[in-house]
């Protein structure tokens, strides 16, 4: 073999190698970016199938005030609440609430008209007991 070809075939030989080595890269590259898309797609599909659960739940709950909505009991306490309707022969009833801001401002009122205006006794406690009893 002379030099030009002993020249060619390593420079064949060094073509070859590095067409080989382009190639497996090109296929890592490909491989790589099919894995990502994978990836990317599952997590998508994860995201979806989350979504979907919440709005199967949601729909579950609306069709559950659906029917609330439509039974007699709901229609009942929306007459009385909103219409101030009653049953016949019954009878409403008012309980005054207190507040517990004007708790305190009550219980001064209710001592002063049990004990006088200024709200202390003169009477000790034995004879105050014994007049609340016997009198």
């Amino acid at each position: 073999m002379d030099m030009e070809q002993i020249a060619n075939h390593k420079l064949f030989q060094l073509l070859k190698k590095g067409l080989i080595y382009a190639l497996v890269i090109y296929v890592f590259v490909i491989l790589g970016r099919a894995i990502w898309l994978n990836w990317s797609l599952k997590k998508e599909i994860d995201q979806i199938k989350q979504e979907i659960t919440f709005l199967e739940n949601q729909n579950h709950d609306l069709e559950n005030l659906i029917v609330y909505y439509q039974s007699d009991s709901f229609k009942e306490l929306e007459a009385r609440a909103k219409l101030g309707l009653q049953k016949p022969g019954e009878t409403v009833v008012s309980i005054p609430v207190r507040k517990f801001n004007d708790y305190e401002a009550e219980t001064k009122n209710d001592r002063q008209a049990i004990s006088g205006v200024n709200g202390k006794t003169t009477d000790p406690n034995w004879l105050a007991w014994w007049k609340y009893i016997f009198e």
